[in-house]
């Protein structure tokens, strides 16, 4: 990977819990940065805290330095090693450039990360050399270093997979003051079973000395069912119903019995349920026939064709929109590997 495009990766762990008595790495909290704009599989404006409750691994770059190819290897060598477990992945561009998704589906039509391009802010401490960060279920940081060449250092990936194992060991077993703090805890970050959750912390009294973290994990609770809700309505928007509708039925019965939450739930779903929404559907799912195409073996300028008469017999709206950024995409790339 010779060409310029420096990567600072950053795996925000959302929802870290930790195991009974083992300590949080002692590290600084990272900063709940804001989204830019959302170029490559998007998912629509937000901060870093919004994706609590997910492994996230998030990629800064500057395409004008030498070398920087390394960092996108390095992002997609965590998604294969890591696949199956839920992360989410974020590749930053930290300067402005048209023709990133031209030239991310052009080299690594693998990728699956979300790309974002827009300053960090200076807050952030982001230097533009390639980095990765994973960022733990508190918000602090629990694994900072270089996304080195082969030849000018030992991979990273094996750390970093380390470091979101063990994170994914703590949300298991879930942290907290007391007994009930932990399971609540587990049920609300890894089991996902929210009334459960509820119902754990409401048959609970916690003692003076445990307060304050009781009222946490309830407001932990009710994070962790905003930021589900959230995903599911901008994923609608975005044109993912099948993700979409498989999330808000997932939602809708973790909630159920939590007073309106399962009503609010059903209500996020109410487009994708409506008969009107099967031609969506079969539109979404055909996409994602010729994406895997793409991905394994690269865009083809007839991969864009078929799209294109795909459209022809369907009904507007957020799949539809999403079908034609692909086409786009597909075309500029397909032109530039000269197929």
């Amino acid at each position: 990977m010779n060409r310029s495009l420096v990567l600072l990766i950053i795996l925000a762990f959302a929802s870290r819990p930790g195991l009974h008595g083992q300590k949080r790495p002692s590290l600084e909290p990272f900063p709940d940065l804001t989204f830019p704009t959302v170029v490559w599989n998007g998912r629509g404006p937000g901060r870093i805290s919004e994706l609590r409750g997910y492994p996230v691994l998030v990629v800064f770059t500057d395409l004008g330095r030498e070398g920087a190819g390394v960092a996108p290897s390095l992002l997609q060598q965590a998604e294969r090693h890591l696949g199956g477990q839920g992360i989410e992945t974020l590749l930053w561009q930290v300067r402005p450039r048209r023709d990133l998704a031209t030239e991310v589906l052009t080299r690594w039509p693998r990728l699956r990360a979300t790309v974002v391009v827009g300053g960090p802010g200076k807050d952030a401490g982001i230097s533009p050399i390639p980095e990765a960060v994973v960022i733990g279920y508190d918000g602090r940081t629990v694994y900072r270093g270089p996304c080195a060449k082969p030849d000018q250092g030992p991979n990273p990936v094996a750390r970093i997979r380390t470091a979101i194992l063990e994170d994914l060991a703590r949300r298991k077993s879930g942290w907290g003051a007391s007994s009930a703090m932990r399971s609540a805890r587990s049920l609300i970050w890894h089991h996902g079973t929210l009334a459960a959750a509820r119902q754990r912390l409401l048959r609970h009294t916690p003692s003076p000395p445990t307060q304050d973290d009781y009222d946490r994990c309830l407001g932990e609770l009710e994070l962790a069912f905003k930021n589900r809700l959230r995903r599911i309505r901008t994923d609608t928007a975005d044109g993912r119903w099948l993700r979409a509708q498989a999330a808000g039925a997932q939602l809708a019965a973790d909630s159920k019995g939590w007073e309106t939450r399962e009503d609010v739930a059903l209500e996020a779903m109410r487009s994708l349920s409506a008969p009107s929404a099967r031609a969506h559907f079969v539109l979404e799912r055909k996409l994602e026939d010729v994406l895997r195409g793409v991905r394994a073996r690269g865009p083809r300028a007839r991969d864009a064709n078929l799209l294109r008469r795909m459209l022809r017999s369907t009904p507007a709206g957020a799949v539809q929109d999403r079908v034609k950024r692909w086409i786009a995409w597909i075309d500029a790339a397909a032109t530039r590997r000269g197929r």
